[in-house]
């Protein structure tokens, strides 16, 4: 389904007209759909790709994302056409040798902190280039796109719809919603474990959320805390009215 098939059937399960919605706009459900696949891909890692790197010589930290675009978390660095590198927390790193951001080598093992920064030690006395395989974040969509993750996965971005455009109404209908985002989170779940049974095989380094141990009860207390009325917004018909002049 492309994305406009996705907005239309949403809004049309809201009972809105997708040629002119009254209640939600095509750029919101848009800018939605968008934020739901990349919450999909980053509960599942379910999107991935491998590029080269360019390590740069003498240098213990490097950025990430000017290089690897969509960058999430790495699966698997090794030097392009050579050795596989381990990876190792910061932490690890300063255990195994307090010299590690100055020791001159071949790399033989890697860190991400954040985001962006990459580590790596030893570090090479020229350019070295890894082939980085990592999961990554899907492109934004526009009404013609079809979503990057797997299209059997496609409807439940349509429960994410549901859900998501009606949290701004809160209360009742929120609780209403919460159903879709249920389905949205068990279709989540059943692709992380797909992921990790591969990723498992690949030896890959890192694995999807366990979304098993999401409680999710918490969405229903939440929902009962939007129910409730702010005593500030709460009118009383035996105080007087301030007068209109």
């Amino acid at each position: 389904m492309t994305a406009t098939e996705i907005i239309s059937r949403a809004l049309k399960r809201l009972d809105e007209s997708a040629a002119a919605p009254e209640f939600y706009s095509v750029s919101e459900a848009l800018e939605r759909l968008n934020m739901g696949e990349r919450l999909y891909a980053c509960l599942t890692l379910c999107l991935e790709t491998t590029a080269n790197y360019a390590l740069a010589a003498s240098t213990p930290f490097d950025h990430l994302f000017n290089n690897l675009p969509g960058f999430l978390v790495p699966l698997r660095v090794r030097i392009l056409g050579g050795a596989r590198l381990e990876p190792a927390r910061l932490a690890e790193l300063d255990a195994l040798d307090p010299q590690w951001q100055k020791t001159p080598g071949a790399p033989e093992r890697y860190g991400v902190f954040g985001f962006d920064l990459l580590a790596a030690t030893p570090q090479p006395s020229a350019i070295t280039t890894l082939a980085v395989t990592y999961a990554r974040l899907p492109d934004p969509m526009t009404a013609g796109s079809t979503p990057a993750i797997p299209a059997e996965d496609h409807t439940a971005l349509i429960d994410w719809l549901q859900f998501s455009l009606r949290l701004k109404e809160g209360g009742q209908e929120f609780l209403q919603a919460v159903p879709h985002f249920e389905r949205f989170l068990d279709s989540a779940g059943r692709r992380g474990r797909f992921v990790r049974r591969r990723s498992l095989a690949q030896r890959y380094d890192q694995q999807p959320f366990e979304l098993a141990a999401f409680d999710r009860s918490r969405l229903r207390k939440l929902g009962r805390i939007l129910m409730r009325k702010p005593p500030g917004l709460v009118h009383d018909e035996t105080r007087p009215r301030p007068d209109a002049s």
